[in-house]
C-alpha cells in the first residue's frame, strides 16, 4: 500500500507541474523578443552618441 500511495502523490505532483513547463518556454520566447527588439535601437543609441 506504501509504494501505491508514493505513486499516487508522484503523479499528482507531475500534473501540477506540467502546466508551469509549458508556460516557461512562452517566457523564455517573449525574453529573446525584447532582446531583439531592443538591440537595433540600442545600437542606434550608440551611433547617435558617436556622431555628436
Amino acid at each position: 500500500m506504501s509504494a501505491l500511495t508514493s505513486i499516487d502523490i508522484t503523479v499528482k505532483e507531475n500534473k501540477t507541474e506540467r502546466p508551469r513547463s509549458h508556460k516557461l518556454p512562452v517566457m523564455t520566447q517573449t525574453i529573446g523578443m525584447k532582446k531583439k527588439t531592443l538591440a537595433p535601437y540600442s545600437n542606434y543609441i550608440l551611433i547617435s552618441q558617436e556622431a555628436k
